[in-house]
């Protein structure tokens, strides 16, 4: 692994945006969670000429490269290109010129042969500052890998659960809608492991549920066969869940919070 510090303007950014020769959205990459006003200040910032802290990218082969860190700003950048952020006279912002702003230049240091492992730890860590990693981003940097992940991020894109409603646009920017899906995938996972050694301690006995999950589903990971199993179980209670959401809604019910449904889940 080695790294080489240049430059980079917004023209140049773009213009690797448009050919897809960056993904801004690796594997190991939360969504985009920056609100409105933190955008706007973004902007600000550069109609102002002031630097902004470093990109970090990784290149890949085939002139194929990874935005590390930077999604935040490059995505802001991009929607601001297109016209997608609104900049009103309340707001205090003197816009800078279009060409101005696209000779804007960022400072980068580039990242060379470096392995998947080290990429997810250098992102875990740069992510310490700022608007810290919470627990569903962290395993998505260090699991991304894991068919365990790969089960509850195809899970939290089941259009019987999505029905239900549960979940705020803001949950699921930040991944908060697959840890809930985890936990319950945590629930089946140990009730099948109960039944399997004919004992019954369940998630209940369990006293740090979190760790549990990290420890036996995420770093032990799960094999084909429980991915099937775990999947099948999941999608037939929700399905049953659907059917009584069509009677009423279970996001008007004292069910829809987190403990509740998970009791209801596990009945």
């Amino acid at each position: 692994m080695h790294y080489k510090y240049s430059t980079i303007t917004i023209r140049e950014l773009l213009e690797l945006t448009i050919s897809e020769r960056i993904n801004l959205s690796p594997s190991y990459q939360r969504g985009f969670i920056w609100s409105l006003p933190d955008q706007k200040a973004l902007i600000n910032t550069i109609s102002k000429g002031y630097p902004l802290p470093n990109l970090f990218i990784r290149v890949l082969g085939n002139g194929q490269m990874e935005m590390v860190d930077g999604q935040q700003r490059s995505r802001t950048i991009i929607k601001h290109s297109k016209g997608d952020i609104k900049i009103t006279s309340k707001d205090n912002i003197e816009l800078c010129d279009k060409e101005t702003f696209l000779e804007y230049v960022i400072q980068v240091a580039y990242m060379y042969e470096i392995s998947d492992e080290q990429i997810r730890e250098v992102y875990y860590f740069i992510n310490k500052k700022g608007i810290n990693l919470n627990d569903p981003e962290r395993q998505k940097a260090y699991y991304s890998d894991t068919l365990f992940l790969k089960l509850a991020e195809e899970l939290s894109n089941n259009q019987s659960l999505i029905n239900l409603d549960l979940f705020s646009d803001k949950t699921v920017s930040r991944f908060n809608d697959r840890d809930f899906i985890q936990e319950l995938l945590g629930y089946l996972f140990k009730y099948e492991e109960d039944k399997k050694n004919k004992i019954n301690v369940g998630v209940e006995g369990i006293r740090d549920k979190k760790v549990y999950i990290e420890k036996e589903l995420f770093s032990n990971d799960i094999t084909e066969d429980e991915y099937k199993s775990l999947s099948n179980s999941f999608e037939t209670i929700i399905n049953i869940l659907s059917r009584w959401n069509d009677i009423y809604p279970i996001n008007k019910t004292r069910y829809k919070q987190k403990m509740t449904f998970i009791q209801y889940f596990a009945i």
